[in-house]
């Protein structure tokens, strides 16, 4: 197999199907370390409350918590299946599958529920959209910073990641002036009037909201600040990139 070869992922999107389950499509991938190929001939029904094969790879369901999603090959039987784990690089296979590929990511919430999602792509990028009220993927709120301040974004966004969409509302807080914004930046860049930004619509306490695409750090964490304390900055998760 060929290093461009390694590379290639075809199919195999994930469908949400409940709090507990996820569906593999058909499709057909090289596996991570590019010895063999693997093909999903009918769909695959993984299930977190099952152990092992389609199924949670190691450990007991937790809340508030990534699990990656796999899919495993026995070559000596030619068995293909699905498997999740939290480790985004080398999930613990069941006894004889000893071939696999990370094809996404998925997370539990505080209620160890799935976060329903839709995901689009069947390539190697694959783009994830919640389908959640944005009460329930509010990583700021109210925001009013002067100075760049750290947003946690690893409840929406896993560590493969590195691109992600994001719902900005902004508010001059009624005392602010046209000029006042919101400015975005990822973690750890240096720019002080960074190209992420939101102006407001007008000069009121009522918030304008703004659609954004912007990289994340690999720790999963973007900067924000307002012109002055009177502004406030709301900032929801809407989805994000996984590079499979």
């Amino acid at each position: 197999v060929s290093a461009a070869d390694s590379k290639y992922v075809k199919g195999l999107e994930l469908s949400f199907l409940t709090v507990a389950t996820v569906q593999i499509a058909i499709g057909s991938c090289v596996s991570c370390c590019g010895t063999s190929g693997i093909e999903v001939l009918s769909p695959i029904t993984v299930d977190i409350t099952t152990s092992g094969v389609n199924g949670l790879d190691t450990g007991a369901e937790a809340a508030t918590t990534w699990y990656y999603v796999y899919v495993i090959k026995n070559p000596t039987t030619n068995v293909v299946a699905g498997l999740l784990s939290v480790n985004f690089t080398t999930p613990t296979l069941p006894s004889g599958f000893t071939t696999f590929r990370r094809i996404g990511a998925i997370v539990n919430d505080s209620g160890s529920d799935f976060i329903k999602f839709y995901q689009r792509g069947n390539g190697l990028t694959r783009t994830y959209w919640y389908d959640e009220d944005n009460s329930a993927l509010n990583v700021l709120s109210a925001g009013s910073a002067a100075s760049f301040t750290l947003v946690a974004l690893g409840a929406f966004v896993p560590a493969t990641s590195d691109n992600i969409y994001l719902l900005v509302g902004f508010s001059t807080g009624g005392a602010g002036a046209a000029t006042n914004y919101g400015r975005l930046r990822p973690n750890g860049a240096t720019a002080t009037d960074p190209v992420w930004k939101i102006k407001p619509a007008f000069v009121s306490a009522e918030m304008s909201f703004e659609q954004i695409e912007m990289p994340c750090s690999n720790t999963r964490n973007i900067e924000f600040r307002v012109t002055n304390a009177n502004n406030d900055m709301d900032i929801v998760v809407q989805g994000f990139d996984d590079e499979v």
